[in-house]
This record gives structure tokens, C-alpha cells and sequence, in this order.
């Protein structure tokens, strides 16, 4: 090496910068295992700094060497996650200051480095949960506005509305980054408005900040008290009303194991059953959830909420009506729930291939 160390003293240096965050020359010695001149201390801090970007710099208070708070010596990194640190950006804006700042500066760091490793910054990693359809755009708009949040800047956007498609101008004080089921939204203010709304970042465009254009954040505005009577991200005008729904005894270890959104209370029957209720302000999403179950959940209480159910499994019994009356074969393979909610295989007659209508 050309700091004339050995390769194993050299490494057990590098962990001990990234655990202990700071040394002194002496201790750097010690990990040599024999003294070293001025210049030989000189040539190694300018290897750290070359080759692992770890720069030293003197801390007169505590008479040591400290370690950039950005710097780690962590194992490479396949390329194609930046579709997960994105995730962790906002999972990093609800540990709140100043926390949130090292984090997310750390964060910088590992973004830098993976987009020079992938320019086109696809995501290639496995998807084991719902993750944004992500190229290189996404993660610009993504980094600038989480960096206008921190430094509360204004910024301007051209925003696609999701009915006609028509491109908009807003200008926005953004307060939030939200990931909810893998789909970005940030929580902001439009110009001239009080309360916060949440635009979807996929439908983000032409964005521009200025640094000088600053805002004031309202202390009492919260995302969490914004999201407290809600099930995912609607949240209605109204004040919350309670949603009861009963779930059949083979999903209920699937209900029990979690706890959701705006829940309020969860009990188990003594036939097996759960009953678990939320408090909304919107009940289109829980509406959607119990129906996901299949039949194995209900909504016992409002009626509204349970009659929207109905018409909803009515409207889905309607557009698979055409495979009704299918003849059937031995080809599909069908499910029964077993008591630990999870699908038992079970091999019965299925549809032929018909193909639906158009």
C-alpha cells in the first residue's frame, strides 16, 4: 500500500472510522501496531479521502480527527435501488429535526453515487411491496422537492389533472413527502390556500424552486393529525364516522396480525369471528378493503357505507358476467382460506379460455 500499512490494519481502520466516527493519531497507531512518521499520517488521510471519500478534518474541542456525518463504509449497492431510497426519503420526514436532515443527507449521498452507477436510474431491484414506476425524472422531481421541503422553499409546478389530462401552473409551499402503497404525494399548500392537499407525484411537471422564495411552515399543520381519521389518503370534509366491520374466523389471523389506519377497536367473538372498527372521515377505502376479502367481510354499521359495498360488488358481478355460464374444465387452479389466512391450494374445475369482451 502506499501508506505502508498492512491491508488488515488499514481495514480495521476503516470499521473503526465508521463505527467510533472520529480518531486521534495515536489510536491510528495503535491499529498500525508501530509508530509512523508525519507524512506517512499525511499520505494515508489523502488515500481515505481519494479512494473511500472519507475526509478527515481536526476538531480542536475533542483534539481528534472526525468523520464527515455523510460518510459510512457500507457494501456496494446494486444499482437499481433507488426506487427503495426514494421510499426512504419519506420514511425519513416523519422522524422529524434534526434528524431528519442527517438522514437525508445521508440519503444524498447514496443517491449520487447510485445514479453514477445507472444513469438511466431504472429500477431494477425485486418488488416486494407496491414501488413508483420510476425513471430518471421521478427521482429528479423526487430529490428536488425533499430538498425544497427542507430548505422551505417555494416552488412551481406544472400539475396533470387526473380528469381531461390538462397541464396546470400551481405554486405550492411544500410541507410533506407521503408514500402511500408505492405512490408519491406531496403534502402542500397551494398559493393563496390555508389547509394542505396532496398531489400525486407521478403528475408533476416543470418544476422550478427558488432559493430565495422561502415560507413560513404553520407549526399546528400535522400530516400525521391530517391522516388520523383516515384509511390510505382520502380524507373528507366531514367530521369522522365510525365504520364496524366483522370478518369471518378464517381471515381473521390476517386482520389480528396488524394494525390498520384509523383503527379504533379490534375483537376477536367467541364464534372465531373479528370486529374491528375505524374512525374516517371518507369510507371509500375501507369500502374497498372489505371487498377484497371476498365475501368474508362485511360492513355491520352505516348502512350507507355498507350499501356502497353492495353496489360496488354489484357493479364487479356485472363486468364478470360474461364468464357466468362458461363451461368448465380441469385447468384453473382455485383457493380456499385456511385459518392462518393464508390460500390453501385446492385443484377444482376452471373456465375454459374464452376470452372476455372487449
Amino acid at each position: 500500500m502506499s501508506v505502508h500499512m498492512k491491508q488488515e490494519a488499514y481495514n480495521r481502520l476503516l470499521r473503526e472510522l465508521d463505527a467510533k466516527r472520529s480518531i486521534t493519531v495515536k489510536r491510528a497507531k495503535e491499529l498500525y501496531g508501530a509508530d509512523f512518521s508525519e507524512s506517512t499520517w499525511k499520505r494515508l488521510k489523502k488515500t481515505l479521502e481519494r479512494v473511500h471519500g472519507c475526509k478527515l478534518t481536526w476538531s480542536v474541542k475533542t483534539k481528534s480527527f472526525k468523520v464527515p456525518s455523510t460518510w459510512t463504509l457500507y457494501p456496494s449497492i446494486d444499482p437499481g435501488k433507488r426506487d427503495q431510497l426514494a421510499i426512504l426519503r419519506a420514511a425519513a420526514a416523519l422522524v422529524g429535526a434534526p434528524l431528519t436532515d442527517q438522514i437525508s443527507a445521508f440519503i444524498d449521498k447514496l443517491d449520487r453515487e447510485l445514479e453514477q452507477r445507472d444513469p438511466e436510474s431504472h429500477a431494477k431491484s425485486p418488488l416486494r411491496q407496491p414501488a413508483p414506476r420510476a425513471d430518471k425524472d421521478f427521482f429528479t422531481r423526487l430529490n428536488s422537492i425533499e430538498m425544497a421541503i427542507r430548505r422551505r422553499n417555494i416552488i412551481t409546478i406544472g400539475y396533470r389533472k387526473s380528469a381531461g389530462g390538462k397541464l396546470e401552473e400551481r405554486t405550492i409551499a411544500p410541507y410533506e413527502i407521503h408514500n402511500h402503497a408505492g405512490r408519491f404525494y406531496v403534502w402542500a399548500t397551494d398559493e393563496g390556500g390555508i389547509k394542505p392537499k396532496f398531489f400525486a407525484l407521478d403528475r408533476i411537471e416543470n418544476l422550478t424552486s427558488d432559493v430565495d422564495d422561502r415560507f413560513d411552515r404553520d407549526p399546528r399543520l400535522s400530516l400525521d393529525e391530517e391522516l388520523r381519521h383516515s384509511f390510505g389518503i382520502w380524507v373528507g370534509p366531514g367530521r369522522p364516522q365510525t365504520i364496524e366491520v366483522e370478518i369471518r374466523e378464517n381471515r381473521a389471523a390476517d386482520v389480528r396480525a396488524r394494525r390498520w389506519p384509523a383503527e379504533t377497536s379490534c375483537t376477536t367473538l367467541a364464534d372465531g369471528h373479528v370486529r374491528i372498527t375505524f374512525s374516517v372521515t371518507d369510507p371509500r377505502e375501507i369500502v374497498a378493503w372489505v371487498l377484497s376479502f371476498g365475501g368474508d367481510a362485511w360492513i355491520r354499521q352505516p348502512a350507507g357505507a355498507a350499501k356502497l359495498a353492495y353496489e360496488l360488488a354489484q357493479k364487479a358481478a356485472a363486468s364478470h358476467k360474461w364468464a357466468r355460464d362458461v363451461p368448465e374444465d380441469e385447468g384453473l387452479m382455485r383457493f380456499d382460506w385456511g385459518v392462518d389466512g393464508l390460500p390453501l391450494e385446492r385443484r377444482v374445475t376452471a373456465l375454459t379460455s374464452k376470452a372476455p369482451p372487449p
